[in-house]
């Protein structure tokens, strides 16, 4: 990343910003920054400018309470000019309006000066402001079992438009089916960022594609809040150093049972409100999300979090919890103890308990898959290559690789020496493969040192 030095003002200490909306990509102003307003935009994470009028700088939205949220600066080719991308809280101008651009000087003919923006609010206004005759004021008027309806009628007319290779007709109804799902967004108070924000973060952890942004990143990680060495602010310095695109935390759930080494429900908020304060502060500098590892057996409201790690880390009988990864002891008498001694019968429950992750929607990621192995190097306990083990595990995976989960290949055992290989096994890899399943690298670091340990080996396996 260029610094500040390398930046070129002008003869008056001044530099250009172009601001524009992070999610529309809309040009929200154009302003002035000196190298002390450049410094607090970077420090606060939220713009701030040099006024050439009045001779100081000004903070956007301190008067106003429209404030812009900072997600990235860039220069242009000569250094000379800014690109501020922000996610405004409210109108850029002061007349009230999103864009300081609004009078049109010049369209070329032909041309049309459309938008998804405009549309959006259009529709918006028709909601709000009902007007005689309009459809989409029709639809409002109706409800929400009429948009439905319409948008179930379009998407229909998409599919026979597309089956009969009918371009023209497909981008027609495709046109009509986006135009009724914004009047769904605006009947449900959803917006377009909401969408962007949940496309981004699928990007994040389910491309499985070998690019960039894949190559560094890790989403195992856990902090202080559970069992981790290392809090928060200080993992995600050490992801900056390590040059890295983006950073998960993923601290455990909390279970009641053996709350030691989980995230007590009574720091939930702070968990959340720490690592939303680290997004903001971190913001053009490193992605970061707020993720949970989600055991079998918590109950958790899920709906704050980035992404959800679905892990499986116990057996329950009765009012019994017994613990599958606490040491080879601790393992030994788990399956002596509830299992009578017959790691397969173990085996075939812990990948039916995997399973159940497939039911949960929030569940994007699954966690160290063959768990239940991780004590197993060169067949201590059992044979993994029995017919039994196999079923186990290839019917969970199935479960799971049809209700779109990704699989991570977790370096976690193999650091701590182990296992001679990441979770899941070579022969699960290759059968999840085998399915079209997706994976992705984790860590499962509890240290800052060991943030994407392995990767370099594994990589090609993406």
């Amino acid at each position: 990343m260029l610094k500040i030095e390398e930046l070129k003002f002008d003869k008056n200490g001044l530099i250009p910003a172009i601001v524009i909306d992070s999610v529309s990509k809309k040009v929200l102003t154009l302003a002035y920054m000196n190298e002390e307003s450049l410094k607090i935009t970077m420090e606060k994470n939220l713009t701030c400018f040099y006024s050439r009028s009045r001779k100081e700088l000004w903070l956007k939205g301190e008067t106003s309470g429209n404030y812009q949220h900072v997600v990235s600066i860039t220069a242009d080719c000569d250094r000379d000019a800014l690109v501020v991308s922000v996610r405004p809280d409210g109108p850029a101008c002061h007349k009230g309006t999103t864009s300081c651009f609004n009078d049109l000087v010049y369209l070329a003919e032909n041309e049309k000066d459309f938008s998804f923006e405009e549309l959006m609010e259009l529709i918006i206004g028709r909601k709000t402001d009902k007007k005689e005759g309009s459809y989409t004021t029709y639809l409002f008027e109706k409800g929400r079992d009429k948009i439905l309806k319409k948008v179930g009628e379009e998407s229909t007319e998409v599919i026979i438009a597309g089956k009969a290779d009918d371009k023209p007709e497909t981008v027609y109804e495709i046109a009509d089916l986006i135009y009724h799902l914004f009047v769904l967004m605006a009947d449900m108070g959803i917006t377009q960022a909401d969408i962007f924000n949940e496309l981004s973060t699928r990007h994040v952890i389910d491309k499985t594609g070998k690019n960039d942004l894949m190559e560094k990143c890790d989403f195992h990680v856990h902090s202080t809040f559970s069992d981790g060495n290392d809090e928060a602010e200080e993992i995600i310095k050490t992801a900056v150093n390590m040059g890295l695109s983006a950073i998960g935390i993923s601290d455990h759930s909390y279970t009641p049972f053996d709350a030691g080494y989980s995230l007590h429900e009574k720091n939930v908020p702070k968990y959340l409100a720490e690592i939303k304060r680290l997004k903001e502060k971190y913001q053009g500098v490193i992605k970061v999300y707020c993720g949970v590892e989600l055991d079998l057996f918590s109950s958790l409201d899920l709906t704050p979090y980035d992404y959800v790690i679905g892990s499986s880390h116990y057996f329950k009988r009765g009012d019994n919890y017994y613990s599958i990864d606490n040491g080879k002891e601790v393992f030994e008498n788990t399956i002596k103890s509830a299992f009578d001694g017959d790691y397969i019968k173990a085996a075939e429950e812990y990948f039916n308990n995997v399973s159940k992750f497939a039911d949960i929607k929030e569940v994007k990621i699954i966690g160290h898959f063959d768990l239940v192995s991780k004590y197993n190097e060169i067949g201590k306990y059992f044979d993994e290559n029995d017919s039994r083990y196999v079923s186990a595990y290839k019917k969970a995976a199935e479960k799971l690789v049809s209700a779109g989960k990704t699989f991570e290949i977790n370096t976690g055992a193999f650091r701590k020496k182990l296992r001679s290989e990441p979770y899941p096994s070579k022969n699960i890899r290759q059968f999840i493969k085998s399915l079209g399943g997706k994976f992705i690298l984790s860590s499962d670091s509890h240290r800052k040192e060991d943030l994407t340990f392995g990767f370099d080996i594994f990589d090609k396996e993406l």
